[in-house]
């Protein structure tokens, strides 16, 4: 999966997992602005995460990130 295909791919899981128009997430989006967004939702999101793209992320740089694109680089391994 390419880089761009791994991005839209978690936007687009964002966005679902939250009731949110896909335009709605953008790599610059912080879990603040997004309503119910909290460290609850933060731990179900990453398991929903890992269901969808069929990976086993680095729990201990996932709670880190600052906003979607943050999420999307330790995603990517970056």
């Amino acid at each position: 999966m390419s880089t761009e295909d791994v991005g839209t791919s978690v936007r687009k899981i964002i966005a679902n997992f939250f009731h949110l128009p896909e335009s709605a997430i953008v790599d610059q989006t912080k879990a603040e602005e997004v309503p119910g967004w909290d460290s609850f939702a933060h731990g179900q999101l990453i398991l929903e995460l890992e269901t969808r793209l069929r990976k086993t992320l680095p729990i201990d740089r996932l709670f880190d990130v600052d906003d979607v694109g943050q999420l999307i680089a330790v995603i990517e391994g970056r």
